[in-house]
């Protein structure tokens, strides 16, 4: 997840994709296309075009919903803190390199400070505090490729929340 996040990303894009040609930062396209004139010139340099000899340029259009997706994708599925349904979800998806990460995100009208002890390549938390108070899950989320995330009551969850600042620690 975070090496699609990465080519997605305008900001240095081409350390992710060496060929990519610059764009503007605060953007998002649907697609990239090959920096060709025409059809019929990609079609006569399609070897160069798929070894990454010819640039990539934004696409067709620009994405206005993008940097919202990006964000919500980025919290919601890599930091993996969600509402779902009845249950908030602690389901973080982070390699092994960002063990030690931390974020502060606004959640619930409070400001909360995510750091992340990333052992074991599994998105079960092996344990979670708010606040140091210990979290136990109701249940895993369900999900058919993995091991699910933690069901927690969203209710305990805001009960632990205080003004200011808040802290959730969690030991993948």
């Amino acid at each position: 997840m975070l090496d699609g996040l990465g080519r997605v990303t305008p900001a240095a894009l081409t350390s992710s994709v060496p060929h990519a040609l610059p764009r503007q930062a605060n953007a998002y396209f649907p697609s990239s296309d090959a920096a060709v004139a025409t059809r019929y010139e990609a079609a006569a340099r399609y070897a160069d075009i798929t070894a990454g000899n010819i640039g990539d340029a934004g696409g067709w259009r620009i994405y206005s919903g993008g940097p919202g997706i990006y964000v919500h994708l980025l919290l919601s599925r890599m930091l993996g803190l969600r509402h779902h349904y009845q249950h908030l979800v602690l389901d973080p998806v982070l390699p092994l390199s960002l063990d030690g990460l931390t974020a502060q995100i606004p959640w619930d009208n409070h400001l909360l400070q995510l750091c992340f002890s990333v052992k074991h390549a599994t998105h079960t938390p092996r344990a979670a505090t708010l606040n140091g108070t210990p979290l136990h899950p109701l249940g895993l989320s369900p999900n058919p490729y993995r091991s699910g995330g933690w069901l927690l009551d969203p209710d305990v969850f805001r009960k632990l929340l205080r003004p200011g600042h808040n802290l959730l620690e969690v030991a993948l």
